[in-house]
């Protein structure tokens, strides 16, 4: 039953993608395998910095922080920073010198996106989580750093935060025996009616996430290939299908992995990066 509907609807079955320890809430204790699960919460803040091309000449995707540095050299808990401006607005090039705007903005500027907290939040009560304006503060403070931005830029950038609770999910060691243990308890408490789907189920990943999902909705619409030829990997009733067969693992050489497709520049046993024709290449 919905907000917008007046009665409850019947369904013969229910696809859930939320965070495993809401699931794990809402059934009642009937999923326990679902307890120790466990997600970070970040704070997303986007700035607007109102002249073009702010973060040049480091242009790009954007940038991660090593978990390796010490707290002094981050104090504000930054996980990242994401380029929204080179991704909406790209660099010119001698074959496309006059690149399309992928954005909706109209106005020039340049935009970023800033993750804080994430790990360096574990643990930590709700109250002692820095407030939306408290994370803008500190998030235009760790970019001006960053890319040595000047101090009157700064001060007319604009801004905003929002809190993203329990939004990452954190495999932890033994996740594929609780996933095992979860396809169980879904079959014997739910007949098969219950499925899942999303981050804190299945592996890593942007594609993962997107293949599980296919699996999940195909298998509900019985289909047996995926249009292409390609016959769809059974995910059972539950969609954890998978995780009660036996884990592949195949073995390659390090030569034989490029570096970039067609560079041909290989890593060797010693983690030199090598280039020229000895490896796999393209």
């Amino acid at each position: 039953m919905s907000k917008q509907s007046k009665k409850p609807a019947a369904y013969d079955k229910a696809i859930s993608t939320i965070y495993a320890k809401s699931l794990a809430k809402i059934t009642r204790n009937t999923l326990p395998s679902l307890d120790s699960s466990t997600a970070v919460t970040i704070m997303l803040v986007n700035i607007w910095y109102p002249v073009p091309q702010a973060n040049f000449p480091n242009n790009g995707f954007g940038y991660l922080l090593p978990q390796a540095l010490p707290h002094d050299q981050n104090p504000e808990c930054v996980l990242g920073v994401i380029f929204d401006s080179d991704r909406e607005f790209p660099l010119p090039s001698w074959s496309h010198p006059d690149p399309v705007n992928r954005g909706a903005d109209t106005i020039q500027g340049t935009k970023l996106t800033v993750m804080l907290g994430g790990h360096y939040w574990d643990d930590l009560p709700a109250s002692y989580l820095p407030s939306e304006d408290d994370a803008v503060e500190m998030a235009k403070r760790a970019v001006a750093r960053h890319l040595n931005l000047p101090p009157d830029l700064t001060a007319q950038a604009h801004a905003s935060a929002k809190l993203c609770r329990d939004c990452i999910p954190q495999h932890l060691v033994g996740h594929r025996d609780r996933m095992r243990a979860l396809h169980n308890e879904l079959e014997w408490g739910f007949k098969g009616r219950l499925a899942v789907a999303g981050g804190s189920y299945q592996n890593p990943g942007v594609l993962p996430l997107l293949r599980a999902a296919w699996d999940v909705a195909a298998q509900v619409a019985g289909w047996q290939n995926d249009g292409v030829g390609q016959t769809i990997t059974s995910v059972g009733d539950t969609g954890l299908l998978r995780f009660t067969r036996p884990a592949k693992w195949v073995t390659v050489e390090r030569n034989l992995l490029p570096l970039r497709g067609g560079s041909r520049a290989w890593v060797d046993d010693k983690g030199h990066i090598q280039p020229g024709d000895e490896g796999l290449g393209s």
